[in-house]
């Protein structure tokens, strides 16, 4: 009894543990609740995903084969989804709807609504809280007229009655095009063009800065910003915050430009494509988190000399204080409706699901391993309407419809 026990508690931290180096939302798992056997499978997911699709390794024309599936309906009172996020994991389900967004919970019978809550965003990201076992942090971004809507919404799913909580809201006006958002922590970062703006949305503060350039994405630590470039990155430390961000944002931009506190070149290996090219990483989910700070450049590489079709060459950075490291090259099958997801991470890979008309494919890569398998074949599929969790191997996407969606399950269950 007493060995039975100790083996528990061993496999209970295997499972904090993978969590933790996989950034994966713990209350995914009730581990108190689970046996040996149980425990053991999640605390080896990333392995028997790798292991998956190694030996899934066929055409793209064929498919890795499906252990489970099934259907959500949604309820009439409930209007069509239009956007998906499934919490790493692979239990909680994030679902925007028109004037709704609505949390699911996978793993019990009758899969039901766990909570919704009305909202006219039109994109959305999500988070963990600092401890990574308590509530999921959803970041809402509604468009006006010449300015944003940001709201901040709390919820921990695993609680006896889940509700979605306002924790903050604030309206930022720009001269510019909204870029990317990013949260680490309590601070979220927005990118108009040239402009970076900084709230802390539990101590309302603010900060701001010009940079006197675009850029092509961004990179966030509770330390400093990094904005990639064409040619290079450029890093700025975190300032001192203001204190009423209700007031200072709705303040004019700053003319005055602050330089960053160094650049950083590419590798003199590395050669940029002459057609330019596209920026990709790691899904916002892992900002702040112990991943590194991956990013691709994607381009689409055309042999003038051969009539083979032409590929998207990826090439793969890490970056680091010391400067950036290339440290990966692969290629992918080039079709003109090829729509890429943010990245997930399971293990040493990054996994990358991209859809075209002809299905959902995905790649898992790390310096030592380049496989694609092709998860499913179903024309029409737009990127924004699946998503993937590599960890639990589940797939979900809306149906052609839009009545419902569906659950595909890769991995066999214990």
């Amino acid at each position: 009894m007493l060995e039975a026990s100790s083996q528990r508690i061993v496999w209970i931290k295997a499972v904090e543990r993978m969590c933790y180096e996989n950034t994966v939302y713990l209350p995914s798992y009730v581990v108190h609740d689970m046996g040996i056997r149980e425990l053991e499978h999640a605390a080896m997911a990333p392995r028997r995903w790798e292991l998956l699709t190694k030996s899934g390794l066929t055409s793209l024309e064929e498919p890795i084969p499906v252990s489970a599936s099934r259907t959500i309906n949604i309820p009439d009172h409930l209007s069509e989804p239009h956007r998906l996020f499934l919490i790493p994991g692979g239990r909680f389900l994030l679902v925007l709807q028109h004037k709704h967004l609505t949390l699911w919970d996978l793993a019990v019978e009758p899969i039901e609504p766990l909570h919704s809550v009305p909202t006219n965003c039109y994109t959305f990201t999500t988070h963990m809280s600092y401890d990574g076992r308590s509530a999921l942090r959803i970041l809402t971004i509604t468009e006006k007229y010449n300015a944003y809507f940001l709201e901040m919404l709390e919820i921990a799913p695993w609680s006896t009655t889940p509700q979605f909580t306002l924790l903050d809201t604030l309206f930022v006006p720009s001269d510019y095009v909204l870029d990317f958002s990013s949260v680490c922590g309590d601070v979220v970062a927005v990118v108009h063009g040239p402009m970076i703006k900084l709230w802390n949305f539990v101590t309302g503060s603010w900060a701001t800065w010009n940079t006197n350039c675009q850029s092509l994405q961004i990179l966030m630590t509770e330390e400093n910003i990094t904005l990639i470039h064409q040619t290079h990155l450029a890093v700025w430390d975190i300032p001192n915050f203001l204190p009423d961000a209700q007031t200072e944002a709705i303040k004019d931009e700053p003319q005055v430009v602050t330089p960053p506190r160094k650049l950083m070149s590419y590798p003199p290996s590395y050669t940029h494509p002459e057609s330019g090219y596209s920026c990709y990483g790691l899904c916002d989910w892992y900002t702040g988190s112990p991943q590194p700070l991956w990013f691709d450049h994607i381009s689409v590489h055309r042999d003038e000399s051969s009539d083979d079709d032409p590929t998207l060459h990826v090439s793969r950075f890490d970056t680091q204080e010391s400067g950036v490291h290339w440290t990966l090259s692969f290629g992918l099958p080039f079709h003109p409706d090829t729509a890429i997801a943010p990245y997930r991470v399971s293990g040493q890979n990054i996994v990358i699901i991209w859809c075209t008309a002809a299905g959902i494919y995905c790649h898992t890569g790390a310096p030592n391993v380049d496989r694609m398998t092709t998860l499913c074949l179903l024309k029409g599929v737009r990127i924004t309407r699946t998503s993937f969790c590599p960890i639990s191997g589940r797939l979900v996407y809306i149906t052609s419809k839009a009545d419902g969606i569906r659950v595909i399950d890769f991995l066999p269950p214990v």
